[in-house]
Protein backbone atom coordinates (compact mmCIF):
# COMPACT_ATOMS: atom_id res chain seq x y z
CA UNK A 1 0.00 0.00 0.00
CA UNK A 2 1.36 3.41 -0.94
CA UNK A 3 0.24 7.04 -1.15
CA UNK A 4 1.07 9.92 -3.52
CA UNK A 5 3.46 11.53 -1.02
CA UNK A 6 5.39 8.28 -0.66
CA UNK A 7 5.67 8.07 -4.45
CA UNK A 8 7.23 11.52 -4.88
CA UNK A 9 10.74 10.08 -5.07
CA UNK A 10 12.20 13.02 -3.19
CA UNK A 11 15.94 13.18 -2.61
CA UNK A 12 15.39 14.69 0.81
CA UNK A 13 15.69 11.48 2.81
CA UNK A 14 17.57 11.99 6.05
CA UNK A 15 18.64 8.37 6.45
CA UNK A 16 20.10 8.72 9.92
CA UNK A 17 17.05 10.61 11.20
CA UNK A 18 14.51 8.32 9.51
CA UNK A 19 12.34 11.01 7.94
CA UNK A 20 11.85 12.52 4.48
CA UNK A 21 12.13 16.26 3.85
CA UNK A 22 9.37 17.61 1.62
CA UNK A 23 9.97 21.34 1.88
CA UNK A 24 10.96 24.29 3.98
CA UNK A 25 8.70 25.50 6.77
CA UNK A 26 8.07 28.90 8.34
CA UNK A 27 7.46 27.25 11.73
CA UNK A 28 10.21 28.21 14.17
CA UNK A 29 8.53 27.56 17.54
CA UNK A 30 10.40 25.22 19.90
CA UNK A 31 9.50 24.29 23.46
CA UNK A 32 13.16 23.62 24.28
CA UNK A 33 12.69 19.92 24.95
CA UNK A 34 13.12 18.55 21.43
CA UNK A 35 16.65 17.21 21.92
CA UNK A 36 15.81 15.80 25.35
CA UNK A 37 12.70 14.05 23.99
CA UNK A 38 14.72 12.49 21.16
CA UNK A 39 17.29 11.26 23.67
CA UNK A 40 14.47 9.90 25.85
CA UNK A 41 12.99 7.94 22.92
CA UNK A 42 16.36 6.59 21.84
CA UNK A 43 17.20 5.46 25.38
CA UNK A 44 13.93 3.54 25.82
CA UNK A 45 13.47 0.00 24.55
CA UNK A 46 9.66 0.02 24.81
CA UNK A 47 8.51 2.77 22.46
CA UNK A 48 4.85 1.73 22.31
CA UNK A 49 2.05 4.21 22.93
CA UNK A 50 1.55 2.69 26.40
CA UNK A 51 5.22 2.63 27.40
CA UNK A 52 5.46 3.19 31.14
CA UNK A 53 9.24 3.13 31.00
CA UNK A 54 9.30 6.22 28.82
CA UNK A 55 6.95 8.28 30.98
CA UNK A 56 8.82 7.15 34.10
CA UNK A 57 12.05 8.57 32.64
CA UNK A 58 10.42 11.84 31.57
CA UNK A 59 11.49 14.99 33.40
CA UNK A 60 9.37 18.13 33.36
CA UNK A 61 6.13 18.98 31.59
CA UNK A 62 7.46 19.02 28.02
CA UNK A 63 8.98 15.52 28.21
CA UNK A 64 5.89 14.17 29.94
CA UNK A 65 3.63 15.73 27.30
CA UNK A 66 5.57 13.97 24.55
CA UNK A 67 5.61 10.58 26.28
CA UNK A 68 2.57 10.07 28.55
CA UNK A 69 0.29 7.16 27.46
CA UNK A 70 -2.73 9.37 28.23
CA UNK A 71 -1.87 11.49 25.17
CA UNK A 72 -3.48 8.95 22.84
CA UNK A 73 -6.68 8.54 24.86
CA UNK A 74 -8.39 11.20 22.77
CA UNK A 75 -8.08 8.77 19.83
CA UNK A 76 -8.46 5.52 21.80
CA UNK A 77 -12.00 6.64 22.61
CA UNK A 78 -12.82 6.41 18.88
CA UNK A 79 -13.23 3.38 16.62
CA UNK A 80 -10.55 3.98 14.00
CA UNK A 81 -10.85 1.46 11.15
CA UNK A 82 -7.92 -0.96 11.05
CA UNK A 83 -7.78 -0.68 7.26
CA UNK A 84 -7.55 3.12 7.26
CA UNK A 85 -4.98 5.19 5.44
CA UNK A 86 -4.26 8.03 7.86
CA UNK A 87 -2.67 11.46 7.45
CA UNK A 88 -1.53 13.08 10.69
CA UNK A 89 -0.83 16.82 10.49
CA UNK A 90 1.57 17.94 13.20
CA UNK A 91 3.33 14.81 14.41
CA UNK A 92 5.15 16.56 17.22
CA UNK A 93 7.45 13.99 18.78
CA UNK A 94 5.41 11.04 17.58
CA UNK A 95 3.36 9.67 20.47
CA UNK A 96 0.10 10.01 18.51
CA UNK A 97 1.86 8.77 15.36
CA UNK A 98 2.93 5.67 17.29
CA UNK A 99 -0.64 4.92 18.40
CA UNK A 100 -1.97 5.42 14.88
CA UNK A 101 0.67 3.03 13.57
CA UNK A 102 -0.42 0.43 16.14
CA UNK A 103 -4.06 0.83 15.13
CA UNK A 104 -4.33 1.59 11.40
CA UNK A 105 -2.95 0.10 8.20
CA UNK A 106 -0.96 3.08 6.91
CA UNK A 107 0.10 6.36 8.48
CA UNK A 108 1.71 9.35 6.76
CA UNK A 109 2.64 11.95 9.36
CA UNK A 110 3.95 15.42 8.58
CA UNK A 111 5.76 17.72 11.02
CA UNK A 112 7.22 21.13 10.10
CA UNK A 113 10.06 21.02 12.64
CA UNK A 114 12.91 18.63 11.84
CA UNK A 115 13.93 18.30 15.50
CA UNK A 116 10.50 16.96 16.42
CA UNK A 117 10.24 14.84 13.28
CA UNK A 118 13.46 13.12 14.31
CA UNK A 119 11.85 12.08 17.61
CA UNK A 120 8.69 10.95 15.79
CA UNK A 121 10.75 8.85 13.38
CA UNK A 122 12.64 7.28 16.27
CA UNK A 123 9.38 6.56 18.11
CA UNK A 124 8.01 4.77 15.04
CA UNK A 125 11.26 3.27 13.74
CA UNK A 126 10.02 -0.32 14.02
CA UNK A 127 6.67 0.41 12.31
CA UNK A 128 6.96 -0.19 8.57
CA UNK A 129 3.46 1.24 8.03
CA UNK A 130 4.43 4.70 9.37
CA UNK A 131 6.27 7.30 7.26
CA UNK A 132 7.44 10.59 8.79
CA UNK A 133 7.82 13.70 6.61
CA UNK A 134 9.25 17.13 7.36
CA UNK A 135 7.05 19.77 5.80
CA UNK A 136 3.55 21.17 5.94
CA UNK A 137 0.11 20.18 4.71
CA UNK A 138 0.66 21.98 1.39
CA UNK A 139 3.58 19.64 0.66
CA UNK A 140 1.24 16.62 0.63
CA UNK A 141 -0.21 16.02 -2.88
CA UNK A 142 -3.78 17.36 -3.03
CA UNK A 143 -5.42 14.05 -3.94
CA UNK A 144 -8.32 12.36 -2.11
CA UNK A 145 -6.11 9.67 -0.56
CA UNK A 146 -6.80 9.39 3.16
CA UNK A 147 -9.67 7.72 4.99
CA UNK A 148 -8.78 9.59 8.20
CA UNK A 149 -6.97 12.88 8.82
CA UNK A 150 -5.86 13.62 12.39
CA UNK A 151 -5.20 17.21 13.53
CA UNK A 152 -4.51 17.52 17.26
CA UNK A 153 -3.49 20.84 18.77
CA UNK A 154 -2.70 22.44 15.40
CA UNK A 155 -5.65 24.47 14.06
CA UNK A 156 -5.31 27.13 16.77
CA UNK A 157 -1.86 28.09 15.44
CA UNK A 158 -2.81 28.30 11.75
CA UNK A 159 -2.79 31.97 10.83
CA UNK A 160 -1.60 32.85 14.33
CA UNK A 161 -3.95 34.69 16.66
CA UNK A 162 -5.58 36.74 13.93
CA UNK A 163 -9.36 37.09 14.00
CA UNK A 164 -9.24 36.86 10.20
CA UNK A 165 -10.09 33.21 9.57
CA UNK A 166 -8.94 33.11 5.94
CA UNK A 167 -5.85 31.00 6.71
CA UNK A 168 -7.81 28.57 8.86
CA UNK A 169 -10.49 28.16 6.21
CA UNK A 170 -7.85 27.49 3.56
CA UNK A 171 -6.21 24.93 5.86
CA UNK A 172 -9.48 23.03 6.29
CA UNK A 173 -10.18 23.21 2.55
CA UNK A 174 -6.78 21.60 1.96
CA UNK A 175 -7.65 18.83 4.39
CA UNK A 176 -10.97 18.19 2.65
CA UNK A 177 -9.14 17.89 -0.68
CA UNK A 178 -7.00 15.07 0.73
CA UNK A 179 -9.89 13.11 2.29
CA UNK A 180 -11.63 10.31 0.42
CA UNK A 181 -15.39 10.60 0.00
CA UNK A 182 -16.81 9.55 3.35
CA UNK A 183 -13.43 10.10 5.00
CA UNK A 184 -13.23 11.48 8.52
CA UNK A 185 -11.35 14.40 10.02
CA UNK A 186 -10.57 14.10 13.74
CA UNK A 187 -9.61 17.51 15.10
CA UNK A 188 -8.90 18.38 18.74
CA UNK A 189 -8.59 21.91 20.11
CA UNK A 190 -9.17 23.80 23.35
CA UNK A 191 -12.64 25.27 23.86
CA UNK A 192 -12.38 29.03 24.29
CA UNK A 193 -15.42 28.78 26.58
CA UNK A 194 -14.19 25.75 28.54
CA UNK A 195 -15.40 25.36 32.12
CA UNK A 196 -11.88 25.71 33.49
CA UNK A 197 -11.52 29.06 31.74
CA UNK A 198 -14.84 30.23 33.15
CA UNK A 199 -13.49 29.81 36.69
CA UNK A 200 -10.17 31.53 36.00
CA UNK A 201 -7.70 28.92 34.73
CA UNK A 202 -4.88 30.55 32.70
CA UNK A 203 -5.45 30.30 28.95
CA UNK A 204 -3.24 27.52 27.57
CA UNK A 205 -1.53 29.74 24.99
CA UNK A 206 -1.42 33.22 26.52
CA UNK A 207 -1.19 32.36 30.24
CA UNK A 208 -3.67 35.15 30.94
CA UNK A 209 -6.94 34.57 32.78
CA UNK A 210 -10.32 35.13 31.09
CA UNK A 211 -8.64 36.02 27.78
CA UNK A 212 -10.44 33.47 25.60
CA UNK A 213 -13.87 34.02 27.17
CA UNK A 214 -13.41 37.77 26.60
CA UNK A 215 -12.76 37.17 22.90
CA UNK A 216 -8.95 37.45 22.84
CA UNK A 217 -8.93 41.24 23.04
CA UNK A 218 -5.14 41.02 23.22
CA UNK A 219 -3.75 39.26 20.16
CA UNK A 220 -1.60 36.18 20.76
CA UNK A 221 -0.04 33.43 18.68
CA UNK A 222 -3.10 31.18 18.75
CA UNK A 223 -6.87 31.40 18.40
CA UNK A 224 -9.33 28.80 19.70
CA UNK A 225 -13.07 28.45 19.12
CA UNK A 226 -16.37 27.87 20.81
CA UNK A 227 -18.28 24.72 19.90
CA UNK A 228 -20.58 26.64 17.57
CA UNK A 229 -17.71 28.59 16.04
CA UNK A 230 -15.79 25.39 15.29
CA UNK A 231 -18.90 23.73 13.84
CA UNK A 232 -19.48 26.65 11.47
CA UNK A 233 -15.83 26.79 10.41
CA UNK A 234 -15.78 23.07 9.57
CA UNK A 235 -19.11 23.31 7.71
CA UNK A 236 -17.60 26.01 5.47
CA UNK A 237 -15.14 23.33 4.30
CA UNK A 238 -17.94 20.83 3.65
CA UNK A 239 -17.11 18.82 6.80
CA UNK A 240 -20.03 17.87 9.01
CA UNK A 241 -20.57 15.52 11.94
CA UNK A 242 -20.40 16.01 15.68
CA UNK A 243 -18.32 17.82 18.26
CA UNK A 244 -17.39 15.76 21.34
CA UNK A 245 -16.10 17.12 24.65
CA UNK A 246 -12.86 16.06 26.39
CA UNK A 247 -11.76 16.33 30.04
CA UNK A 248 -9.53 17.53 31.51
CA UNK A 249 -8.55 18.39 27.90
CA UNK A 250 -7.28 16.79 24.69
CA UNK A 251 -3.69 16.75 25.97
CA UNK A 252 -3.85 14.14 28.76
CA UNK A 253 -7.38 12.89 28.28
CA UNK A 254 -9.35 11.06 30.93
CA UNK A 255 -12.84 11.26 29.38
CA UNK A 256 -14.52 11.95 26.04
CA UNK A 257 -18.24 12.64 26.03
CA UNK A 258 -20.84 12.72 23.29
CA UNK A 259 -24.56 12.78 24.05
CA UNK A 260 -24.99 10.76 27.23
CA UNK A 261 -28.22 8.82 27.86
CA UNK A 262 -30.51 10.76 30.18
CA UNK A 263 -30.27 8.05 32.85
CA UNK A 264 -26.49 8.45 32.98
CA UNK A 265 -26.17 12.20 32.31
CA UNK A 266 -24.59 12.77 35.72
CA UNK A 267 -21.51 10.81 34.60
CA UNK A 268 -20.48 13.94 32.70
CA UNK A 269 -19.65 15.65 36.00
CA UNK A 270 -18.95 12.56 38.10
CA UNK A 271 -16.22 11.05 35.92
CA UNK A 272 -13.81 13.99 35.37
CA UNK A 273 -11.35 14.83 38.13
CA UNK A 274 -11.30 18.45 39.26
CA UNK A 275 -9.77 20.93 39.29
CA UNK A 276 -8.40 20.39 35.80
CA UNK A 277 -4.60 20.73 35.59
CA UNK A 278 -3.28 24.21 34.86
CA UNK A 279 -0.44 23.73 32.41
CA UNK A 280 0.52 27.40 32.09
CA UNK A 281 0.35 28.83 35.59
CA UNK A 282 -1.69 28.93 38.76
CA UNK A 283 -5.30 30.05 38.66
CA UNK A 284 -6.69 32.50 41.22
CA UNK A 285 -8.85 31.09 43.98
CA UNK A 286 -12.38 31.47 42.65
CA UNK A 287 -15.40 29.39 41.74
CA UNK A 288 -15.30 25.60 42.13
CA UNK A 289 -14.78 24.12 38.65
CA UNK A 290 -16.60 20.88 39.47
CA UNK A 291 -19.62 22.72 40.85
CA UNK A 292 -19.76 25.07 37.87
CA UNK A 293 -19.43 22.19 35.40
CA UNK A 294 -22.18 20.26 37.19
CA UNK A 295 -24.52 23.25 36.96
CA UNK A 296 -23.83 23.56 33.23
CA UNK A 297 -24.46 19.85 32.66
CA UNK A 298 -27.69 19.85 34.67
CA UNK A 299 -28.86 22.95 32.78
CA UNK A 300 -28.44 21.00 29.54
CA UNK A 301 -25.68 23.21 28.10
CA UNK A 302 -22.60 21.23 29.15
CA UNK A 303 -21.69 20.31 25.55
CA UNK A 304 -20.84 23.96 24.86
CA UNK A 305 -18.49 24.26 27.83
CA UNK A 306 -16.29 21.15 27.78
CA UNK A 307 -12.65 22.06 28.32
CA UNK A 308 -11.58 20.70 24.92
CA UNK A 309 -13.48 20.01 21.72
CA UNK A 310 -12.98 16.91 19.56
CA UNK A 311 -14.52 17.24 16.11
CA UNK A 312 -15.43 14.01 14.33
CA UNK A 313 -16.57 15.25 10.93
CA UNK A 314 -16.73 13.73 7.47
CA UNK A 315 -16.59 14.64 3.83
CA UNK A 316 -20.08 13.54 2.86
CA UNK A 317 -21.82 10.62 4.61
CA UNK A 318 -19.27 8.90 6.85
CA UNK A 319 -17.91 5.65 5.46
CA UNK A 320 -17.13 4.40 8.97
CA UNK A 321 -18.81 5.13 12.32
CA UNK A 322 -15.83 6.39 14.30
CA UNK A 323 -18.19 7.33 17.15
CA UNK A 324 -21.10 4.82 17.07
CA UNK A 325 -24.64 6.09 17.73
CA UNK A 326 -25.01 3.99 20.89
CA UNK A 327 -21.85 5.45 22.46
CA UNK A 328 -22.38 8.18 25.03
CA UNK A 329 -18.86 8.49 26.35
CA UNK A 330 -15.55 6.81 27.09
CA UNK A 331 -13.38 7.25 30.15
CA UNK A 332 -10.14 5.89 31.57
CA UNK A 333 -8.96 5.19 35.08
CA UNK A 334 -6.14 7.59 35.78
CA UNK A 335 -2.95 7.73 37.86
CA UNK A 336 -2.18 4.03 37.29
CA UNK A 337 0.45 2.00 35.53
CA UNK A 338 -0.81 1.12 32.01
CA UNK A 339 -1.36 -2.54 32.95
CA UNK A 340 -3.94 -1.40 35.55
CA UNK A 341 -5.79 1.14 33.40
CA UNK A 342 -9.36 0.36 32.36
CA UNK A 343 -11.25 1.80 29.41
CA UNK A 344 -14.97 2.16 30.09
CA UNK A 345 -17.45 2.75 27.27
CA UNK A 346 -20.83 4.21 28.22
CA UNK A 347 -23.32 2.57 25.93
CA UNK A 348 -27.09 2.42 25.49
CA UNK A 349 -29.14 0.44 23.03
CA UNK A 350 -31.75 2.38 21.03
CA UNK A 351 -35.20 1.90 22.56
CA UNK A 352 -33.79 0.60 25.85
CA UNK A 353 -33.57 2.42 29.19
CA UNK A 354 -30.59 0.32 30.29
CA UNK A 355 -27.16 1.93 30.22
CA UNK A 356 -24.14 -0.36 30.17
CA UNK A 357 -20.57 0.31 31.25
CA UNK A 358 -18.35 -1.79 28.97
CA UNK A 359 -14.95 -2.17 30.64
CA UNK A 360 -11.80 -3.50 29.00
CA UNK A 361 -8.11 -3.32 29.95
CA UNK A 362 -6.10 -0.64 28.19
CA UNK A 363 -3.33 -3.14 27.43
CA UNK A 364 -3.49 -6.91 26.97
CA UNK A 365 -1.12 -9.79 26.29
CA UNK A 366 2.57 -9.39 26.98
CA UNK A 367 2.19 -5.64 27.60
CA UNK A 368 -0.09 -6.41 30.56
CA UNK A 369 2.32 -8.88 32.18
CA UNK A 370 3.59 -7.78 35.58
CA UNK A 371 5.83 -9.28 38.20
CA UNK A 372 3.80 -9.86 41.34
CA UNK A 373 0.35 -11.08 42.27
CA UNK A 374 -1.77 -8.03 41.36
CA UNK A 375 -3.91 -8.27 38.24
CA UNK A 376 -6.64 -6.13 36.68
CA UNK A 377 -10.14 -7.59 36.46
CA UNK A 378 -12.43 -5.66 34.10
CA UNK A 379 -16.09 -6.62 33.66
CA UNK A 380 -19.20 -5.07 32.12
CA UNK A 381 -21.90 -3.74 34.42
CA UNK A 382 -25.24 -2.00 34.16
CA UNK A 383 -25.15 1.61 35.30
CA UNK A 384 -27.07 2.18 38.52
CA UNK A 385 -27.92 5.85 39.27
CA UNK A 386 -27.21 7.03 42.79
CA UNK A 387 -25.29 9.43 44.97
CA UNK A 388 -21.53 9.58 45.34
CA UNK A 389 -20.34 8.22 48.69
CA UNK A 390 -18.02 11.22 49.03
CA UNK A 391 -21.05 13.54 48.80
CA UNK A 392 -22.89 11.51 51.43
CA UNK A 393 -19.94 11.81 53.81
CA UNK A 394 -19.50 15.53 53.10
CA UNK A 395 -23.16 16.29 53.80
CA UNK A 396 -23.94 13.93 56.67
CA UNK A 397 -20.64 12.81 58.14
CA UNK A 398 -19.53 9.30 58.94
CA UNK A 399 -22.60 8.64 61.06
CA UNK A 400 -24.79 8.84 57.97
CA UNK A 401 -22.23 7.15 55.74
CA UNK A 402 -21.54 4.29 58.17
CA UNK A 403 -24.09 1.82 56.75
CA UNK A 404 -22.76 2.40 53.22
CA UNK A 405 -19.18 1.79 54.31
CA UNK A 406 -20.24 -1.36 56.16
CA UNK A 407 -22.01 -2.68 53.09
CA UNK A 408 -18.99 -1.90 50.90
CA UNK A 409 -16.71 -3.83 53.27
CA UNK A 410 -19.11 -6.80 53.14
CA UNK A 411 -18.93 -6.82 49.35
CA UNK A 412 -15.13 -6.83 49.42
CA UNK A 413 -15.08 -9.69 51.95
CA UNK A 414 -17.53 -11.64 49.80
CA UNK A 415 -15.25 -11.23 46.82
CA UNK A 416 -12.31 -12.55 48.85
CA UNK A 417 -14.40 -15.51 50.02
CA UNK A 418 -14.97 -16.64 46.43
CA UNK A 419 -11.42 -18.02 46.53
CA UNK A 420 -10.18 -16.54 43.25
CA UNK A 421 -7.73 -14.18 44.95
CA UNK A 422 -7.83 -11.26 47.33
CA UNK A 423 -9.97 -8.45 45.98
CA UNK A 424 -9.38 -4.84 46.88
CA UNK A 425 -11.01 -1.57 45.84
Amino acid sequence: MTTPVRALGTDGIAAAAGYTVLGDSDVTYRDGAEDAVLALVQATADRSSTSEDMVRRARGWAQRYHSDPMRANVLRALDLPASARVLEIGAGSGIISRYLGETCALVDTVEPMAARAAAAAARCADQDNVAVFVGELGDIPAEPTYDVVVVIGVLEYVGGGSLDLTAKRAFLDQIAARLTDGGTLILAIENRLGAKYLVGAPEDHTRGIYESIEGYRRRGRALTFSRRGLTDLLADAGLTGQILGAFPDYKLTRAVFGELPEAAASLAWRVPQFPSPDWMGIRPRGADERAVWRELVEAGVGADFANSLVAVVSKGPAAHAVWPDERGGVFYSGARRPAFVTQTVIESEPGSDEVMLRRTPLVTGAAAALDGPVRLSAADAAYVPGRDLADVIAEGGLEVAGPYLTRWAELVRAAVARGDGSAFD
